[in-house]
């Protein structure tokens, strides 16, 4: 005989799924997935054929509500919410409150810099930052370096400081042109460029360019150490600034006229 019942019609699209293959999709796009991994994945996604592909965010994942129903589907949740919520930086909305601030590394980069070096230099080298210069005659093209080394007001060094690791001690090609516009502008032979240092590699290289003779350095300086091995590397530098401007000045005056030396047309007429 006919018994009256009552019954629910399931299907496989309900949210629980849809956030589980949100979240098998993104795996799918990660790179380095391991083929056996990739096979599994893709097993997993065919058996999710009648589940609608929605967009989600991670904290729809936490708006399912756990029961004895589906009790089985709170691990696999978890980590779905684990791998979309890595995909992007987002704010929301909670019940927590705290204090951030963001550091421009490159600003104060160039600040710890420039104050150790003046420390390091007092006395024997005027340390200016962000010297005011031109490119051009007539004051055109203003340019302004990160640091000048000064003797008796005049530029004898130029520097760039840069918030950059190099692995190899070389620079990068616009850091290079920026640097030998400096030098050129400031009428100096040689200049450098001061990096962050990567771990096992030279702290300097140097390079040569073409038809002007000018060398351009490349320094970088170890801030993974202790205070005091982090002040030893800023005393190096400044030794090191310090030689070579003694060295380009030295080698100036060499090829500079003596004072009190005729040139060679009134030696001729004499």
């Amino acid at each position: 005989m006919p018994v009256p019942c009552r019954y629910d019609k399931h299907t496989a699209d309900i949210p629980e799924n849809r956030y589980l293959k949100a979240a098998t999709r993104y795996c799918l796009r990660l790179p380095g997935i391991h083929s056996d991994d990739r096979r599994r994945l893709l097993r997993q996604l065919a058996a999710m054929e009648e589940v609608s592909d929605v967009q989600v965010r991670a904290e729809d994942v936490e708006q399912v509500a756990i029961t004895r129903l589906n009790a089985h589907y709170q691990p696999p949740l978890r980590l779905a919410r684990l791998l979309l919520g890595s995909r992007s930086l987002a704010d929301r909305h909670g019940h927590r409150s705290a204090s951030s601030f963001l550091v421009d590394m490159n600003l104060l980069f160039e600040k710890f810099i420039t104050g150790r070096l003046e420390r390091a230099l007092r006395g024997r080298l005027e340390v200016k930052s962000q010297y005011r210069a031109y490119l051009a005659e007539g004051d055109k093209v203003p340019i302004r370096p990160d640091l000048v080394l000064l003797r008796q007001g005049k530029p004898v060094y130029v520097a760039d400081i840069k918030y950059k690791l190099t692995s190899d001690a070389r620079a990068r090609t616009a850091d290079y042109y920026q640097l030998l516009a400096y030098a050129t502008a400031l009428g100096l032979e040689e200049g450098v460029l001061i990096y962050c240092h990567a771990e096992n590699t030279s702290t300097e290289s140097q390079v040569t360019v073409l038809h002007t003779g000018k060398t351009l350095h490349t320094f970088s300086i170890d801030l993974a150490g202790s205070p005091d091995a982090v002040t030893a590397e800023i005393e190096k530098v400044a030794k090191w600034i310090l030689g070579r401007a003694r060295l380009v000045q030295g080698s100036r005056q060499y090829v500079g006229r003596p004072q009190g030396l005729a040139n060679p047309g009134e030696a001729n007429v004499a």
